[in-house]
């Protein structure tokens, strides 16, 4: 059996492990698959030999019980008989064994070595000896061996495993035994030869080692557990004695004991590496209690220097604007230089406690200052802003009236001062919603202005000549003797508003005569253009004598005379419907708006039939095969 075992960890994982080397590999060494593969083959070559020579055994057995009840011993029996047969190993090679004399073999036996192999057998009453002329390298090696005849008998194959398990504890067979080595130690117990079948007897064997490692395997774990407590412990030693510390390496201490060729060292199973991680673990743990130990005293020092510039020396606090200069402070104070524990903290572990403590006080107390000064702010503020309106109440302002026309009046006021800088609404901004309350009392009464006019024009009593003068418009509001009118200033007293809603209400009407206009404008030329496309249609040819073509493209000739023009078209019964029209629009416009769109007709037809041929053409193109195309068909 090889040194090597199989083995996993935890993650499924396949590693090899050396029993005698304490090696580890995640490969098989290749000499040991070899190695395995011969002995694999040698061993079951044995095993068949083994089985031949007990049946041996038991033919003399038999022989000797013979002798025995005729009481006339015999000083020895030769018989001679050549009986080779044919085996088939497990990987497919072909041996030979004889029968009588237990050989095997791998070459096919001639005739004459039958007959001289079957002259050299002798067979006695306690030992069988077997000639070595011919015979191959595994049966010299066992079968010149003496082998007891007696065999033990169990009595179901459950005792014949007993036994032969037993056979191999009570002689300390481990993983380190080859199968090869069981036999050359045990074949001459009876407790071997229990099991029979030499098949059966190596399945038992590999059991046993099974069954041998996994108890191993949980008293290995205690062993392992045992080997590190030592190693603890001569660890606890090293430091007991000062010679190691947080920060030692792990090079150092196994030169240590190297030097010291201290046994528990020298004699440990466990690899250089599981050492390091032992000795690693115990000086994190010392690390650990280090970090503890320095932690705790900064947490008292911090502690101390808290209490101590919050309320022994806070003015160390309140004379310092800043970080740096606190600091400055703080170290040149000779009560904080004589605190032995003040001496364990840093510059990092003093600024930790001034952003945590110091910091938020002195923020909290900012606050509080502005938030008083911002509810005082917040009175001035407020009066400035009361004063301020007080002011504007006594100046003439109405919708129209901007900030510069009573600007020089407030000036150099104490209430327009006062204002001016402070949080809230700006002077300007309240002079504006004065404004603007003046506009909307304005545009409500301008509201009823507007629906007494549209009364007006209801009634039949409403003219356009009403917007001539503001006179004559508020003449006819007030002979208008609406109700609505009644809180409306028409005598213009008290203010002017009725002078602003009249320029509104013009200028309203005057941009509705416009809009009126424009619509009106355009409701004519599109009559204009629709009759002069009427005539295209009807007429294509009616003004060829004034239209010209220039390549793709339809103008009118430089030459000509409208009214020539006016007097042809005009005795056409479709320009009656245009008539009415000349009123308000020349004649020679009427005519020249007809003459431009009759030739933009000409053209948008001009263009679809061009685009139309051209259409045709590139189908006429695509169709067409080329011949390049002819011959390559």
């Amino acid at each position: 059996m090889s040194d090597w075992e199989e083995l996993r960890t935890d993650s499924g994982e396949v590693y090899y492990y050396n029993y005698k080397t304490n090696e580890t590999s995640w490969t098989l060494p290749e000499d040991t698959r070899k190695k395995e593969k011969l002995q694999k083959l040698k061993e079951e070559s044995i095993a068949q030999t083994s089985e031949s020579n007990t049946e041996q055994s038991k033919e003399d057995d038999d022989k000797i019980e013979e002798d025995e009840k005729k009481e006339e011993p015999k000083e020895s029996t030769s018989e001679t008989k050549s009986n080779w047969t044919e085996y088939t190993t497990d990987d497919g090679k072909i041996y030979y064994y004889n029968e009588v004399t237990g050989e095997t073999t791998w070459e096919k036996p001639t005739e004459d070595d039958e007959s001289r192999l079957g002259t050299s057998v002798t067979i006695t009453m306690t030992t069988t000896t077997v000639s070595d002329v011919n015979l191959g390298e595994l049966d010299k090696e066992f079968f010149n061996k003496p082998v007891m005849m007696e065999t033990t008998s169990p009595e179901s194959e459950s005792n014949a495993t007993e036994l032969f398990t037993k056979m191999l504890a009570d002689n300390n067979v481990d993983s380190t035994w080859s199968f090869q080595k069981v036999m050359e130690q045990f074949i001459d117990k009876p407790e071997y030869w229990a099991i029979g079948n030499p098949i059966e007897r190596k399945k038992c064997y590999e059991d046993y080692l099974v069954s041998k490692f996994q108890s191993e395997l949980s008293n290995k774990s205690l062993l392992m557990e045992k080997l590190k407590n030592n190693i603890h412990d001569e660890i606890k030693k090293l430091e007991n004695q000062g010679r190691i510390n947080y920060n030692t390496r792990w090079i150092k201490v196994r030169k240590l004991w190297i030097d010291e060729d201290n046994p528990i060292f020298k004699h440990s199973m466990l690899s250089d590496s599981e050492l390091a991680a032992i000795f690693y673990e115990y000086t994190d743990r010392l690390k650990q209690e280090h970090d503890q130990e320095i932690q705790e005293k900064k947490n008292k020092a911090l502690s101390e220097l808290s209490i101590y510039l919050k309320t022994v020396n806070s003015t160390l606090v309140e004379k310092s604007n800043t970080w740096e200069s606190l600091y400055e402070n703080l170290i040149n104070d000779h009560r904080f230089q004589s605190n032995k524990n003040f001496q364990n903290l840093n510059k990092l572990d003093i600024l930790k406690l001034y952003e945590k403590e110091i910091f938020p006080r002195i923020i909290e107390d900012l606050k509080s200052q502005r938030e008083t000064l911002e509810k005082s702010n917040y009175r001035n503020d407020r009066k400035a802003r009361d004063n301020f309106k007080k002011l504007l109440l006594t100046l003439k302002i109405d919708a129209s009236t901007q900030f510069e026309d009573v600007f020089e009046e407030i000036e150099n006021n104490d209430a327009f001062i006062e204002l001016c800088g402070r949080n809230g609404s700006s002077p300007l901004e309240l002079f504006w919603d004065i404004v603007d309350e003046k506009r909307q009392i304005l545009k409500v009464k301008q509201d009823l202005v507007e629906s007494v006019v549209l009364e007006m024009k209801k009634q039949g009593s409403y003219s356009e000549s009403l917007w001539e003068s503001e006179e004559v418009f508020i003449d006819a509001l007030k002979s208008s003797n609406d109700d609505r009118l009644s809180k409306i200033d028409l005598e213009k007293k008290d203010s002017d508003e009725i002078t602003i809603i009249f320029k509104q209400l013009k200028k309203e009407f005057e941009l509705a005569k416009q809009r009126e206009k424009l619509e009106h404008e355009k409701e004519v030329t599109d009559h204009i253009n629709n009759i002069a496309q009427l005539l295209y249609q009807k007429k294509p040819d009616f003004w060829d004598n004034i239209i010209r073509s220039e390549g793709n493209r339809y103008s009118v000739s430089r030459r000509i005379n409208f009214e020539d023009e006016y007097k042809r078209v005009s005795e056409l019964p479709e320009y009656k419907q245009l008539v009415e029209y000349e009123q308000k629009r020349p004649v020679t416009a009427i005519t020249k708006l007809m003459i431009d769109t009759f030739v933009n007709e000409h053209n948008r037809l001009s263009s679809r039939k061009r685009r139309s041929s051209n259409s045709e053409s590139n189908s006429e193109k695509k169709s067409k095969p080329n011949a390049a195309s002819i011959l390559n068909y």
